[in-house]
């Protein structure tokens, strides 16, 4: 009586369904040809027969301790299983890209687990560093590791300056930071004048310059950022042009900055002391009124304007 004989192992596509379709086809075939009465050595020949080449390839890479059935199928089931790891792994390490605004590390460290499970061996450096260089998003950074043959230390050093430098722009940037060289705010408040006839902008400016220059570890070029700081943060730029042409001590610099201070206040003050002298010496009227002749045969409007004149002198020596 003769029976249907299994198909032989394929070891391409899907190698975990081949696998069980394989196992339940070969065993209903030893059952059927009562085969475990057979000795163990003839078991095992029968079963390697009906694995076919591709099987018996994968058979001979094996390393099987005890030469049974059992264990030479638990050999090949565990291949096939760690076979398919293997591609999965692999397809998930070659398609990992670095996202838009993914940190470099966080990339790194998942390229790192995911060669795992890819059965590289002592090629896992070398595919890490050419899948970093591959999927980096750092259009700039990667031209610049293409230029030449870098070990993977050196790969993943620039990434991580690059990264750095792009992270420390970004901060600069910041219109509401902070820092000692750059310090600016999105709307100007308005500022008064304290006792000392200095405008509350300067004061408060000068002040902040002094704070944060105690938190940066300066101690002797503390003096010297400070000036810096002055000429890059004043908000008048022909006082910051005149500044950079010289080379002034912090004191000097400080004066210079005061100085067109205190002249727009007394801009301000003279302006104001203007418009009031303007409104007493320019009195105008829209309609002209009639005039009538007094008593001494003049004109009303004669004596009026004599009149106008004396109070305009009187007007004058007051505020002169």
């Amino acid at each position: 009586m003769e029976f249907n004989k299994p198909s032989p192992l394929k070891m391409t596509g899907n190698l975990i369904d081949n696998f069980k379709m394989f196992k339940q086809e070969f065993q209903i075939f030893f059952d059927a040809t009562e085969c475990h009465m057979k000795k163990e050595a003839t078991q095992v020949a029968i079963l390697l027969n009906l694995l076919g080449p591709d099987g018996l390839k994968v058979y001979n890479t094996l390393k099987v301790k005890n030469e049974t059935v059992c264990e030479i199928l638990n050999a090949l089931e565990c291949y096939c299983i760690s076979r398919k790891n293997e591609i999965m792994g692999q397809y998930l390490f070659f398609t990992r890209n670095q996202g838009a605004e993914e940190p470099f590390e966080n990339f790194y460290t998942d390229l790192k687990q995911l060669i795992k499970t890819c059965g590289f061996d002592q090629f896992e450096e070398k595919l890490l560093r050419i899948q970093i260089v591959l999927g980096i998003s750092n259009k700039d950074v990667q031209t610049s590791l293409l230029m030449e043959d870098l070990p993977l230390e050196r790969v993943v050093n620039e990434c991580r300056a690059a990264e750095q430098t792009e992270s420390n722009r970004r901060v600069i940037r910041e219109d509401n930071t902070k820092l000692l060289f750059n310090m600016e705010t999105s709307q100007k408040p308005k500022y008064g004048t304290n006792s000392n006839g200095r405008s509350t902008q300067e004061s408060n400016s000068m002040s902040d310059s002094r704070q944060l220059i105690k938190t940066c570890g300066f101690d002797q070029f503390k003096e010297k950022l400070l000036r810096i700081q002055i000429v890059l943060g004043i908000s008048n730029n022909d006082v910051q042009t005149s500044l950079l042409r010289e080379y002034p001590p912090l004191e000097r610099a400080v004066n210079h900055w005061r100085a067109p201070e205190q002249t727009k206040l007394n801009r301000k003050v003279i302006r104001e002391n203007n418009t009031t002298s303007k409104s007493l010496f320019n009195i105008e009227i829209n309609q002209k009124p009639k005039y009538r002749t007094n008593s001494n045969g003049r004109s009303t409007q004669e004596s009026n304007s004599k009149s106008g004149y004396k109070d305009v002198k009187y007007i004058k020596a007051f505020f002169l």
